[in-house]
């Protein structure tokens, strides 16, 4: 074990510092967009929203599953703008609203 001595003080100092604060707010940044990239790539890959089943004679019977009302998005894109030669690009995502 280490001979050093437990300093109150310099313990509480830690909450004060914005570095530290910093790193924990990026670390839980970072672990939330993994958890909301993660979201994204299940809901789109492996749940199943749509069913179609043809029986006899081609009647099709759809099942749907109820409508999503918060929908998680990531799209990347690019854009043009006139007088410039440069194309300009990036990725943005967020939450739709559908109702």
């Amino acid at each position: 074990m280490s001979d050093e001595k437990v300093d109150i003080k310099k313990f509480a100092q830690g909450f004060i510092q914005p570095v530290e604060w910093w790193k924990a707010a990026s670390i839980g940044i970072k672990i939330a967009v993994v958890l909301l990239a993660a979201f994204i790539i299940w809901k789109v890959f492996f749940q199943k929203n749509t069913t179609v089943n043809v029986g006899k004679g081609g009647t099709a019977i759809i099942n749907q599953t109820p409508k999503r009302f918060l929908i998680p998005f990531v799209e990347v894109y690019t854009e043009h703008r006139s007088g410039y030669d440069d194309l300009g690009y990036g990725i943005r995502g967020g939450l739709r609203f559908e109702f």
